[in-house]
């Protein structure tokens, strides 16, 4: 006997990351309540200018109240592949287009807590094409940094988000020659 999901419901209606409350009955007959957040999939991206330099961005996080370097990363929208939201978010955010993008690993966010999977990806060869297109919450300066500075700062041990040191430890380990 498995787990048997039912009751399903929404708790916040929050249009970014709504949270839900769940019932499980275990294998064993017991039944559990969880709460858990909702979201779409997200894309994450590192990549590298045509002069093997690492495009990165840096912007104000509201929730710890800093300006935080990062990857290329954003939702996967409705009838949008992972791959084609990757693209979309570098050119958004920084206006470059790559010569090459390649699946690195597939993740779930927290999954105690969330639905969510990141799509990492690396991008190589990308060229400034567009001016930037950003949201009105995003307010992004674009760096070019040697791919060195983008792991000491991953492994740094203080100031950096999750997801930029998963990004850039993923990168150099599946791509080591890049950094």
């Amino acid at each position: 006997m498995g787990y048997t999901y039912f009751g399903k419901r929404v708790v916040s209606g929050n249009p970014y990351r709504p949270l839900y409350s769940e019932k499980v009955r275990t294998p064993k007959g017991k039944v559990l309540e969880y709460f858990f957040l909702g979201g779409k999939d997200c894309s994450i991206t590192v990549s590298f200018d045509e002069a093997g330099l690492i495009i990165l961005n840096r912007q104000h996080r509201h929730g710890n109240k800093r300006v935080m370097t990062e990857v290329q990363m954003g939702r996967v929208e409705d009838g949008e592949t992972p791959r084609q939201a990757a693209l979309r978010e570098l050119r958004e955010e920084t206006g470059y287009v790559p010569k090459r993008i390649e699946k690195l690993a597939v993740l779930y966010d927290e999954p105690p807590y969330k639905m969510q999977k990141m799509h990492f990806f690396i991008a190589t060869g990308c060229r400034k094409s567009f001016e930037t297109e950003l949201e009105d919450g995003e307010d992004i300066t674009v760096l070019l940094k040697q791919p060195a500075e983008a792991l000491r700062l991953a492994t740094a041990r203080k100031g950096s988000d999750r997801t930029f040191v998963t990004a850039i430890l993923l990168a150099n380990h599946r791509r080591p020659e890049l950094f």
